[in-house]
Protein backbone atom coordinates (compact mmCIF):
# COMPACT_ATOMS: atom_id res chain seq x y z
CA UNK A 1 0.00 0.00 0.00
CA UNK A 2 1.27 3.55 -0.80
CA UNK A 3 0.53 6.61 1.48
CA UNK A 4 1.33 9.86 0.94
CA UNK A 5 0.97 12.70 3.29
CA UNK A 6 0.69 16.70 2.45
CA UNK A 7 0.41 18.82 4.57
CA UNK A 8 -0.41 22.45 3.30
CA UNK A 9 -1.33 25.56 5.91
CA UNK A 10 -4.16 24.08 8.21
CA UNK A 11 -5.21 21.26 5.88
CA UNK A 12 -3.27 17.20 6.12
CA UNK A 13 -4.69 14.89 3.57
CA UNK A 14 -3.40 11.31 4.01
CA UNK A 15 -4.02 9.68 0.90
CA UNK A 16 -3.50 5.69 -0.36
CA UNK A 17 -4.72 4.17 -3.41
CA UNK A 18 -7.75 3.42 -2.19
CA UNK A 19 -9.02 7.13 -0.41
CA UNK A 20 -7.50 9.80 1.30
CA UNK A 21 -8.55 11.52 5.06
CA UNK A 22 -8.53 15.23 5.20
CA UNK A 23 -8.04 17.20 7.90
CA UNK A 24 -8.92 21.10 7.67
CA UNK A 25 -7.49 22.92 10.64
CA UNK A 26 -9.21 26.01 9.45
CA UNK A 27 -12.68 24.93 8.91
CA UNK A 28 -12.72 22.36 11.70
CA UNK A 29 -13.54 19.59 9.23
CA UNK A 30 -12.16 16.09 8.64
CA UNK A 31 -13.33 14.00 5.85
CA UNK A 32 -12.74 10.93 4.55
CA UNK A 33 -12.71 9.62 0.81
CA UNK A 34 -13.26 6.66 -0.60
CA UNK A 35 -12.17 6.54 -4.33
CA UNK A 36 -12.36 10.01 -4.67
CA UNK A 37 -16.21 9.79 -3.41
CA UNK A 38 -16.58 11.44 -0.08
CA UNK A 39 -18.25 9.11 2.36
CA UNK A 40 -17.83 10.59 5.62
CA UNK A 41 -17.83 14.01 6.85
CA UNK A 42 -17.96 15.79 10.22
CA UNK A 43 -17.78 19.42 10.91
CA UNK A 44 -19.57 22.24 13.24
CA UNK A 45 -23.12 20.79 12.27
CA UNK A 46 -22.08 17.47 12.98
CA UNK A 47 -21.71 14.16 11.43
CA UNK A 48 -22.61 12.99 8.07
CA UNK A 49 -22.53 9.67 6.39
CA UNK A 50 -23.22 9.16 2.51
CA UNK A 51 -23.79 5.76 1.03
CA UNK A 52 -24.47 5.72 -2.57
CA UNK A 53 -28.23 6.12 -2.10
CA UNK A 54 -28.65 9.04 0.38
CA UNK A 55 -26.96 11.16 3.26
CA UNK A 56 -27.17 10.71 6.86
CA UNK A 57 -26.31 13.80 8.67
CA UNK A 58 -26.29 13.56 12.71
CA UNK A 59 -26.00 16.05 14.89
CA UNK A 60 -25.00 16.08 18.69
CA UNK A 61 -24.85 19.18 21.36
CA UNK A 62 -26.52 21.49 22.69
CA UNK A 63 -29.85 23.54 21.14
CA UNK A 64 -30.15 27.28 21.70
CA UNK A 65 -31.58 26.45 25.24
CA UNK A 66 -28.42 24.79 26.71
CA UNK A 67 -30.04 21.49 26.20
CA UNK A 68 -28.07 18.20 25.31
CA UNK A 69 -29.71 16.26 21.98
CA UNK A 70 -28.40 13.78 19.33
CA UNK A 71 -30.53 14.45 16.29
CA UNK A 72 -30.67 12.58 13.21
CA UNK A 73 -31.88 14.09 9.78
CA UNK A 74 -33.83 12.22 6.55
CA UNK A 75 -32.63 12.40 3.46
CA UNK A 76 -34.90 15.67 2.77
CA UNK A 77 -32.69 17.34 5.81
CA UNK A 78 -35.44 17.86 8.01
CA UNK A 79 -34.85 16.26 11.61
CA UNK A 80 -36.66 12.88 11.98
CA UNK A 81 -35.28 11.81 14.91
CA UNK A 82 -34.71 13.53 18.31
CA UNK A 83 -32.65 12.18 21.31
CA UNK A 84 -32.17 13.91 24.54
CA UNK A 85 -34.13 16.71 26.06
CA UNK A 86 -37.75 18.44 24.65
CA UNK A 87 -36.92 21.85 23.45
CA UNK A 88 -40.05 22.83 25.03
CA UNK A 89 -39.79 21.46 28.54
CA UNK A 90 -36.15 20.14 29.26
CA UNK A 91 -37.82 16.57 29.74
CA UNK A 92 -36.21 13.45 28.61
CA UNK A 93 -37.65 12.57 25.10
CA UNK A 94 -37.13 10.09 22.35
CA UNK A 95 -39.24 11.32 19.21
CA UNK A 96 -39.68 10.01 15.74
CA UNK A 97 -41.50 12.16 13.27
CA UNK A 98 -43.04 10.64 10.84
CA UNK A 99 -41.45 10.64 6.89
CA UNK A 100 -41.47 14.15 5.61
CA UNK A 101 -42.20 15.66 8.69
CA UNK A 102 -39.64 17.51 11.01
CA UNK A 103 -39.95 16.30 14.75
CA UNK A 104 -38.45 19.42 16.08
CA UNK A 105 -41.69 21.54 14.53
CA UNK A 106 -43.73 18.72 15.42
CA UNK A 107 -43.07 18.93 19.27
CA UNK A 108 -43.23 22.69 19.27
Amino acid sequence: MIITNITTKGNTVTSSLSGSLSINEDTGEIIIRKSGVEVLRLDETGFRYYDSQSVLRISMGQNEQGQEQIIVYGADGKAQILMGQKPSSGAPILAIAEPGRDVIQDLA
